[in-house]
């Protein structure tokens, strides 16, 4: 007969009463709480934002919230980058993101072409 589950002693979270199923809190490393890196810091910015939202709305949001991580050692300026995008009109925050996605690719900024 197999013994008994037992966590390691790392594990310090809450049982849930099954066998196995443990709670453990989260320990990975990230940005410091309140601190948000690429698309995560452009919705904080963006925050309380109505759609659909003109190109214009969106600029006049990001005032005092310009420049985000968008990695930890990489800022970008979202009203720079909103000032060169094309599109007039934004449906979601869904679009929001896509395109300033879109911007940062070109920038080179996510490893990706």
């Amino acid at each position: 007969m197999a013994d008994k589950f037992e966590p390691k002693p790392e594990f310090k979270g809450e049982h849930k009463g099954t066998e196995g199923e443990w709670k453990v809190p989260y320990e990975k490393p990230g940005p410091e709480k309140g601190t948000a890196y690429g698309i995560a810091a452009v919705t904080q910015a963006l925050e309380g934002l109505d759609f659909p939202a003109s190109k214009d709305d969106v600029i006049n949001k990001v005032k005092g919230h310009e420049d985000v991580h968008w990695s930890k050692d990489k800022t970008i300026n979202l009203r720079a980058i909103f000032l060169r995008m094309d599109q007039k009109e934004f449906e979601s925050m869904a679009g929001v993101v896509h395109q300033v996605s879109e911007e940062a690719k070109k920038e080179g900024l996510t490893g990706e072409k």
